[in-house]
């Protein structure tokens, strides 16, 4: 499966350290789509995005985020991991595994997954993505 743009951007906000469901939806809903809001991310405009954040200030948070978001390595390692985008309401949603979640998928607004993904979310190395914050 060929990513595109869009797909590459919305897998790696997906991914970022500690981005959480209402993160994600913020940063989507104030830039327009993944593309911009990546964007946003790389440039270090979605501090004001964050919330309450526990772990690590906002600002920090988002330089880290602009670290991860800048890597040239983040296309080679989706395409090593044979990861596949679903993003809520572009009618790219095609697999029945997926779309027997996609209740849990539109709450999430993306979901990605892959072989190493899925691997690990067997294993209970992911977050169920109901993050409070």
């Amino acid at each position: 499966m060929r990513l595109d743009e869009r797909s590459i951007a919305a897998a790696t906000l997906a991914s970022l350290f500690l981005v959480t469901p209402p993160r994600l939806r913020r940063m989507l809903d104030a830039f327009g789509g993944p593309v911009g809001a990546l964007e946003a991310v790389r440039t270090r405009r979605v501090t004001h995005l964050i919330g309450r954040c526990e772990e690590l200030d906002a600002r920090e948070l988002a330089r880290r985020w602009s670290e991860e978001a800048s890597s040239e390595t983040v296309r080679a390692r989706f395409a090593a991991r044979g990861t596949r985008v679903w993003v809520a309401d572009d009618g790219s949603l095609n697999n029945n595994n997926i779309r027997a979640d996609l209740e849990g998928l539109r709450r999430r607004a993306v979901r990605v997954a892959g072989d190493e993904v899925d691997r690990a979310r067997s294993r209970g190395a992911l977050r169920s993505g109901r993050d409070k914050c």
